[in-house]
């Protein structure tokens, strides 16, 4: 029950995240309580890569690629789309599934 934490922090939302993970929610978005793990596919040579969730919302999505200093920021204007995001010139795509 998250009673206590709306009580403390009432400009908070709190809440479940894809896959069930507890979250927390500001003003700046939803970040996942628990770390997520999703595949990104490379859309420039069709291959995987895991990431781990850091931010997330209907619109935006910060991931990290376990072991490196990588950052990825997806985006996405629709939630009927994937999310999207480039970094060292390749661009990773994201759906969740429903």
């Amino acid at each position: 029950s998250f009673g206590f934490l709306q009580r403390r922090f009432p400009k908070t939302t709190f809440g479940v995240c894809g896959r069930g993970q507890q979250t927390v929610g500001s003003e700046h978005g939803r970040i996942c309580g628990i770390m997520e793990t999703i595949t990104l596919l490379c859309t420039n040579n069709d291959r995987t890569k895991e990431a781990e969730v850091l931010e997330c919302n209907d619109k935006y999505m910060k991931v990290q690629v376990p072991g490196t200093q990588l950052f990825i920021e997806l985006f996405r204007d629709d939630v009927n789309i994937p999310y999207t995001g480039r970094t060292a010139g390749l661009e990773f795509e994201w759906e969740p599934k429903n």
